[in-house]
């Protein structure tokens, strides 16, 4: 028998570090994080933070930002809901994204000199139609800034888009389809198109076409050839009145009425 001769000693466990060490390292990662824009990795170092620090209110207000650059809304309503605290402003971006425009609009103060509250607002002009009013808050909020940042060209693409719903719709399209005489769809789709006035349909030369003998055949004839068919798979010497065998697939050695034959049934008695 082998002994084992080296005893290997178990390292003891690693002791816990301790929550003042532990928060320090975590909120520099989390800010490394989201300075580098690795949101997944900052929402679990969100969950670790506020595990530790449940009592810290920034970190609900951190966890906000992060679900909506990973544009899960629903997760951030939803956590804005169950929160004291009244996060105004993503309660209605969370809104408009969700394209709960009604919501949104409500929580929209008008009197609200914040930038970002206009800019939603002239999101939410633009998507409710009111192209005149969103252009005129783009105007006003492009004056003060400068063409180089990504702010202006954010703003000026809105802006481009704004203006083109409007001419479309100033210049009567939606009017002069209106005064066409279209048909209803349902009667466009159940009635096919005429033919042109010059159309000749193709002609057909008969002289090719050859008809079987098989359809010019009578029905009873057709079935005389089934049966001269059925008997045909038959032997001659068949008897049709006895009972199909059921086991006929199984080998014969397996079937239940097989028996040995007497020499094979001596030598195996021999044997024993």
């Amino acid at each position: 028998m082998i002994e084992r001769t080296v005893k290997y000693k178990k390292p003891s466990p690693k002791p816990e570090k301790n929550r003042d060490v532990r928060l320090p390292r975590l909120y520099k990662s989390l800010y490394d994080q989201i300075i580098n824009n690795h949101y997944k990795n900052a929402l679990k170092t969100v969950n670790k933070l506020q595990r530790l620090d449940t009592d810290n209110e920034e970190l609900i207000k951190t966890r906000i930002f992060i679900l909506l650059q990973l544009d899960q809304f629903s997760h951030a309503s939803s956590l804005i809901q169950s929160s004291s605290q009244p996060f105004a402003y993503e309660h209605a971006y969370t809104n408009y994204r969700l394209k709960n425009e009604h919501l949104a609009s409500q929580s929209i103060s008008p009197d609200s000199d914040d930038r970002k509250w206009k800019i939603l607002s002239a999101q939410l002009l633009y998507r409710q139609g009111d192209y005149k009013s969103a252009i005129d808050l783009y105007e006003s909020l492009m004056s003060d800034l400068s063409p180089d940042t990504d702010e202006y060209t954010d703003l000026e693409t809105n802006l481009k888009a704004s203006k083109e719903c409007l001419d479309f719709h100033r210049h009567g399209y939606l009017q002069a389809m209106d005064e066409l005489n279209v048909p209803p769809l349902d009667v466009l789709e159940n009635n096919p198109a005429p033919f042109p006035d010059n159309y000749k349909p193709p002609a057909i030369d008969t002289s090719s076409v050859t008809v079987s003998s098989a359809t010019t055949e009578t029905p009873s004839k057709l079935l005389k050839q089934k049966e001269k068919r059925r008997a045909a798979m038959h032997s001659k010497h068949a008897n049709k009145n006895m009972q199909i065998d059921p086991e006929r697939w199984l080998p014969m050695k397996e079937r239940s009425y097989y028996r040995k034959p007497r020499q094979q049934m001596s030598i195996n008695h021999k044997r024993r």
